[in-house]
């Protein structure tokens, strides 16, 4: 057995078995990373009650949209990196990754000072239909998350360099050290009488995992990657403007992908309350191991896709491709497995009286599914930079996913499931256009927009 596994490791391209130790590690240290965060949500229930943690999962829903504010420079610079990286041209790298995090710097700081202006002239109390907290006690929350997401969005760079260099479970590292050390946080919490819980919880949830990443930073910067270190003498915005070129595609791709998947926190909290909120959360959270899964399995294949489309080496993209497809099949077994034992699961895990449907964990499971197959085409269309017409159909579904959720949810009287149905959607027709340009690219018929 021990021979098997150490061959399965060494045989076959080593972009493959790159791909294979990265993966494997990645999920080793992410179901550690599950497992803490699985007691976090029944001890942060339990620490905050359930409007208060459904007002923090609305709220910190925000985080995601760090995804957004860089403007898809990251993402253009996890290509152009890995293309330099490909065809041994590395000269202006130091140059690409210097230029992108000064950017990054001023966009985190007009970001915050924006948003710190915004803030205060929302009366968010009503736009979430809070009864349990102040509007200015809403807004002191709010700036402290868009603080710590300003930080982050200001180390971001580090994440693109590590996947152009096909070493993602980096990150996991960090991930892992941050659920740790907040676990931690939160029983010594527990353990002080707060008056102010929530935005004590929201300081520590929020910065600790920054932190770590600022630090991990550091220590990459003065070991494994000396040679990518930013400098203030390489900045050169010319550069940056490369990046951003193809980078201001991605941040349309990336708006249009958060508006589907993002606001369903603020539908459902608009339509039903904060405690519909807590009741989704509870089955996202259930079936994220899935979506947590897929981008594991899928990422180091991004950059992988992008070296071997430049090297043309299309026999290993097509057998990567068939790998992922019979591995996401199995999967799907595996998710119908959640989807039967979910109300039991509930029961023993959250230990309330909630009473979730099983209609919302077949919506759910039928979710990540569809997004698990969908992405395996869309992200080697990303890692080709051929991506006009997946931001062309992701405008479109941006546009159509409100209403849709409205017409599901509401109209139609299918409630928190509806928002899924919505989501689902939304999320199936980009993978069917990304498997169409699969075909076309690989065959070499792609024509115009196909190849834009």
């Amino acid at each position: 057995m021990k021979q098997r596994i150490l061959t399965y490791f060494s045989k076959g391209h080593k972009r493959s078995i790159l791909a294979k130790k990265n993966i494997i590690f990645s999920l080793f240290l992410k179901f550690f990373s599950m497992v803490i965060i699985f007691i976090m949500v029944s001890k942060s229930i339990g620490y905050l009650g359930k409007e208060a943690y459904g007002l923090w999962v609305l709220l910190s829903s925000v985080l995601v949209w760090t995804e957004l504010f860089d403007f898809g420079l990251t993402n253009g610079l996890r290509n152009k990196l890995s293309e330099s990286l490909a065809s041994k041209n590395n000269t202006s790298e130091i140059n690409m990754i210097s230029a992108t995090y000064a950017s990054m710097f001023f966009i985190a700081l007009i970001i915050y000072v924006i948003v710190g202006l915004v803030v205060y002239f929302v009366d968010w109390k009503t736009l979430f239909s809070v009864n349990l907290f102040s509007n200015e006690e809403i807004q002191s929350i709010l700036m402290v998350i868009f603080f710590a997401l300003s930080f982050n969005l200001f180390l971001k760079p580090i994440d693109a360099i590590l996947k152009a260099l096909q070493w993602p479970s980096v990150m996991m590292v960090f991930s892992l050290v941050g659920s740790i050390l907040s676990l931690l946080a939160l029983y010594i919490l527990s353990a002080i009488d707060l008056e102010n819980r929530l935005f004590a919880y929201t300081v520590v949830i929020s910065f600790l995992p920054v932190i770590v990443l600022f630090l991990g930073s550091i220590y990459l910067f003065k070991n494994k990657l000396k040679r990518f270190k930013p400098n203030f003498k390489n900045i050169d915005f010319k550069l940056a403007k490369n990046v951003s070129t193809l980078g201001y595609s991605f941040f349309v791709i990336q708006f249009a992908g958060l508006v589907i998947s993002q606001t369903d926190n603020v539908i459902i909290a608009y339509l039903f309350g904060t405690e519909s909120v807590t009741e989704y959360s509870v089955v996202y959270r259930y079936f994220s191991l899935f979506l947590i899964g897929t981008s594991i399995v899928l990422t180091p294949f991004w950059s992988a896709f992008t070296e071997a489309y430049i090297k043309k080496e299309f026999d290993w993209i097509k057998k990567s491709i068939r790998k992922l497809l019979f591995t996401f099949s199995g999967m799907a077994f595996v998710v119908a497995l959640f989807v039967w034992f979910s109300d039991d699961v509930y029961k023993i895990w959250i230990n309330d009286d909630m009473n979730l449907p099983l209609s919302l964990s077949m919506a759910m499971g039928v979710y990540v599914v569809v997004y698990s197959f969908s992405n395996i085409f869309v992200f080697f269309v990303n890692g080709t930079g051929y991506i006009k017409i997946q931001m062309y159909i992701g405008i479109t579904m941006a546009i159509l996913n409100i209403p849709l959720s409205y017409l599901f949810a509401y109209i139609m009287d299918y409630g928190i499931t509806g928002v899924i149905m919505a989501t689902t959607i939304c999320a199936a027709i980009p993978g069917i256009f990304s498997y169409v340009q699969y075909n076309g690219i690989i065959s070499g018929k792609a024509k115009g927009i196909w190849i834009e």
